[in-house]
């Protein structure tokens, strides 16, 4: 019986060790699967936010689908009317050098017109003729002497007293007064 004891008592705390280690491994697998669920809680919300991204992306592509339509439509109305233009624009310019050429046809054909020489109206003749003759007292009551060119111009008419300054102006006076 004493060994009969020995060997209930054994098998009991053999039994009793398995029973300690399945109580701990039963322990870290409900800490794991506590874990887990907490995991797949997130994992829920995750999967939540990511169709939510997934929804408002797919919104947006389509809102940038419909915009590049619009977009595409208002580039080919504004293709298709600057082609209209630039064809109205090359039938313009071949039309005005066909009148271009029957002008100048036509002015080759006829005389050209005379050009009257301008002619100062009298009264501004008189007025400047005043003006230079008040200006002549002016200097002539100061004693100032004049340079010739200047006095012979007060005596000539109103158009002839404006001297030059310059040689160029010089040239230019003596070319329109050959043109008279």
């Amino acid at each position: 019986m004493n060994g009969s004891l020995v060997l209930t008592l054994l098998f009991d705390c053999a039994l009793a060790v398995l029973l300690v280690v399945t109580i701990r491994y039963c322990a870290k697998l409900s800490t794991r699967i506590r874990t887990l669920q907490d995991s797949r809680g997130e994992l829920s919300a995750m999967i939540t936010q990511f169709d939510t991204a997934t929804s408002r992306a797919m919104a947006s592509v389509a809102e940038l689908q419909s915009i590049s339509k619009k977009v595409t439509e208002a580039l080919q109305l504004k293709i298709d009317k600057a082609n209209f233009l630039a064809d109205d624009l090359a039938f313009l310019i071949e039309k005005s050098n066909k009148l271009v050429l029957q002008l100048e046809q036509m002015k080759l054909a006829q005389k050209p017109p005379e050009v009257k020489p301008y002619e100062m109206p009298a009264a501004a003749k008189a007025a400047a003729k005043q003006s230079v003759d008040r200006v002549m007292e002016a200097l002539a009551s100061t004693g100032t002497s004049l340079p010739d060119d200047f006095a012979s111009a007060s005596t000539a008419t109103p158009e002839a007293r404006v001297l030059p300054r310059t040689n160029a102006e010089r040239e230019l006076l003596a070319a329109l007064k050959s043109t008279r």
